[in-house]
Protein backbone atom coordinates (compact mmCIF):
# COMPACT_ATOMS: atom_id res chain seq x y z
CA UNK A 1 0.00 0.00 0.00
CA UNK A 2 1.11 3.51 -0.72
CA UNK A 3 -0.25 6.62 0.96
CA UNK A 4 -0.37 10.04 -0.74
CA UNK A 5 -1.54 13.50 0.28
CA UNK A 6 -3.77 15.81 -1.74
CA UNK A 7 -0.79 17.09 -3.75
CA UNK A 8 0.40 13.62 -4.77
CA UNK A 9 3.32 13.50 -2.32
CA UNK A 10 4.00 9.99 -1.06
CA UNK A 11 3.70 9.90 2.75
CA UNK A 12 5.51 6.60 3.40
CA UNK A 13 9.16 6.11 2.41
CA UNK A 14 8.38 2.73 0.82
CA UNK A 15 5.32 0.59 0.07
CA UNK A 16 3.72 -1.09 3.09
CA UNK A 17 3.34 -4.85 2.57
CA UNK A 18 0.61 -6.85 4.30
CA UNK A 19 -1.01 -10.22 3.70
CA UNK A 20 -4.15 -12.05 4.76
CA UNK A 21 -4.07 -12.69 8.48
CA UNK A 22 -0.98 -10.53 8.98
CA UNK A 23 -2.09 -6.96 9.73
CA UNK A 24 0.62 -4.34 9.71
CA UNK A 25 0.55 -1.21 11.90
CA UNK A 26 1.27 1.90 9.84
CA UNK A 27 2.30 5.33 11.09
CA UNK A 28 1.84 8.16 8.60
CA UNK A 29 2.89 11.78 9.15
CA UNK A 30 -0.28 13.81 8.56
CA UNK A 31 1.03 17.32 9.23
CA UNK A 32 -0.59 19.60 6.65
CA UNK A 33 -2.52 16.75 5.00
CA UNK A 34 -6.06 17.65 3.94
CA UNK A 35 -6.90 14.54 1.89
CA UNK A 36 -5.36 11.08 2.26
CA UNK A 37 -5.25 8.72 -0.74
CA UNK A 38 -4.47 4.99 -0.42
CA UNK A 39 -3.27 2.92 -3.39
CA UNK A 40 -3.33 -0.90 -3.19
CA UNK A 41 -1.96 -3.41 -5.65
CA UNK A 42 -2.18 -7.19 -5.21
CA UNK A 43 -0.04 -9.79 -6.97
CA UNK A 44 0.24 -13.58 -6.93
CA UNK A 45 3.60 -14.48 -5.39
CA UNK A 46 4.23 -17.40 -7.78
CA UNK A 47 3.50 -15.56 -11.05
CA UNK A 48 3.76 -11.87 -10.08
CA UNK A 49 0.50 -11.32 -12.01
CA UNK A 50 -1.77 -8.57 -10.75
CA UNK A 51 -5.07 -9.61 -9.18
CA UNK A 52 -8.01 -7.92 -7.54
CA UNK A 53 -7.64 -6.76 -3.97
CA UNK A 54 -9.92 -6.00 -1.04
CA UNK A 55 -8.39 -3.87 1.68
CA UNK A 56 -9.83 -2.43 4.86
CA UNK A 57 -8.49 0.02 7.39
CA UNK A 58 -9.28 -1.49 10.76
CA UNK A 59 -9.57 0.81 13.74
CA UNK A 60 -7.67 3.80 12.33
CA UNK A 61 -6.55 6.20 15.05
CA UNK A 62 -5.28 9.76 14.65
CA UNK A 63 -2.84 10.66 17.40
CA UNK A 64 -1.70 14.23 17.97
CA UNK A 65 1.93 14.56 18.99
Amino acid sequence: MLFYDQDGHQLTPQPIEASVGHPVPVTIPLTGVVTLRLVCSARYVQTNQQTSVYAALGDPVIVEQ
